[in-house]
């Protein structure tokens, strides 16, 4: 219940909160943009270098992630992949013994991105109160989503289908009640001698 009478006070503000952090994003991503246009004549060749650099670690992963995918099919697995069975046990594990070093490198690189797309999406998400930013078992501190949860508790109850019809049939069985007392109060009359 407490839920739901705070509700629409927790969406305006979600939404105004919301409004202003999208908008200081946008004049801070706005101004790196106009910061590298503005700068590009003397650090294009020193940025065209470094994405070439990064390049070169993007096709290194694709051409990484092709042939470990070629070589679990064809080669570790039993039936060319068609069977979750492995065939050469000891190439597998040498293979995943090696790929690991690897992988620790791009788990460090994944896990930036992770918490840049984490602060992407919480900041688009964070006006929307039905969506909480926070991970299942932390959703009960977010009193935004708390309160829309108990919004929809209150809502549910009140408009449950079953309780509707429920409702609507004794309005109707009354109507008609009051409506046939009616009739058989004017074919009688109402006097209390008569």
């Amino acid at each position: 219940m407490c839920g739901s009478i705070r509700y629409a006070g927790y969406q305006v503000g979600h939404i105004g909160g919301g409004f202003t952090i999208q908008c200081f994003m946008t004049i801070i991503n706005s101004s790196v943009v106009a910061m590298v246009v503005a700068l590009w004549e003397y650090f294009g060749k020193y940025l065209q270098d470094k994405f070439q650099d990064i390049m070169i670690i993007l096709y290194t992963a694709i051409i990484v992630y092709v042939i470990q995918f070629l070589l679990s099919k064809f080669v570790f697995l039993q039936e060319k992949g068609n069977l979750l069975a492995i065939e050469s046990r000891r190439l597998f594990f040498l293979f995943t013994y090696f790929m690991f070093f690897y992988y620790i490198f791009i788990a460090i690189f994944h896990s930036i991105l992770r918490i840049l797309a984490s602060v992407i999406f919480g900041t688009f998400l964070l006006p929307r109160i039905d969506y909480s930013v926070l991970p299942r078992k932390c959703q009960i501190i977010d009193l935004g989503f708390f309160a829309y949860c108990g919004f929809l508790h209150l809502e549910s109850s009140h408009t449950n289908p079953i309780a509707m019809v429920f409702i609507s049939i004794l309005q109707g069985e009354s109507q008609r009640s009051r409506t046939e007392r009616k009739h058989y109060e004017k074919g009688h009359g109402t006097c209390l001698g008569t």
